[in-house]
């Protein structure tokens, strides 16, 4: 487990969904044409503030929080409400490499972003 600490949510719904119209059906909903985006701005103490954002994704709810020690090893710190087209974290981080994963109402992945190096 990594000594990182985040805000998170607890109430993330991993059962499995099924659409007859297949999972990127539109419903007057935006689904992203990208991958989601962070940005990292290092601060004092091995804190830094995650921006995550993920383009047209109006159905993200969440974004869960990755860390590790490298970017094939990042693992999931704790998650945040999604708050606007621009959700911002701040995170205590030992890891070298930070990213998120964009995840809908029921706790399905959307999307995750490649890692950054702190």
């Amino acid at each position: 487990s990594s000594p990182m600490r985040a805000s998170y949510s607890s109430k993330l719904d991993s059962r499995p969904t099924a659409s007859p119209t297949g999972p990127f059906a539109s419903h007057g909903s935006g689904h992203p044409t990208d991958e989601p985006a962070v940005a990292v701005e290092q601060g004092p103490d091995d804190k830094v503030t995650l921006y995550a954002s993920s383009n047209g994704a109006t159905e993200v709810a969440t974004w869960e929080v990755l860390a590790g020690p490298r970017p094939g090893r990042l693992e999931s710190v704790g998650a945040v409400p999604r708050d606007g087209f621009e959700t911002s974290m701040l995170v205590q981080s030992f890891d070298p490499y930070v990213g998120v994963r964009a995840k809908d109402r029921l706790g399905q992945a959307l999307g995750t972003s490649a890692p950054v190096k702190l």
